[in-house]
């Protein structure tokens, strides 16, 4: 539906393209709207969403809860603090409450030392 007619468009009707980033208008032979590739878009609603999620923490835990900022270096170096923390700190139940970076650290290790063993 072209971004004009969203207004027009009564309650529950579907909208081709709010709902898949098309336009109605290039197809007017078809019935209905073409839709993206599912593995594309779900891949760009994932990263959003995880980016969503992160700058929701940062927000939270930083921003709102420390300060005040007295300018940009501090929120800067603050945000150092904090990635550092995130990355290298934080134990992370899903990972056996290790950090990231640790888990991180081991599976390269593991896989060196089986192309090792192979070898």
């Amino acid at each position: 539906m072209p971004r004009g007619e969203l207004r027009k468009a009564k309650p529950g009707a579907k909208s081709c393209a709010a709902s898949s980033g098309t336009s109605c208008a290039k197809s007017t032979a078809l019935s209905a709207c073409r839709q993206p590739r599912p593995a594309t878009l779900d891949k760009h609603r994932s990263i959003n969403a995880l980016a969503e999620t992160i700058n929701g923490l940062y927000k939270a835990e930083i921003i709102e809860h420390e300060g005040p900022w007295r300018g940009k270096k501090d929120v800067e170096l603050a945000t150092l603090d904090w990635v550092h923390w995130y990355n290298d700190k934080r134990l992370y139940g899903p990972l056996g409450y290790i950090s990231p970076a640790t888990a991180e650290r081991n599976f390269y290790n593991a896989e060196l030392t089986a192309k090792i063993a192979a070898d």
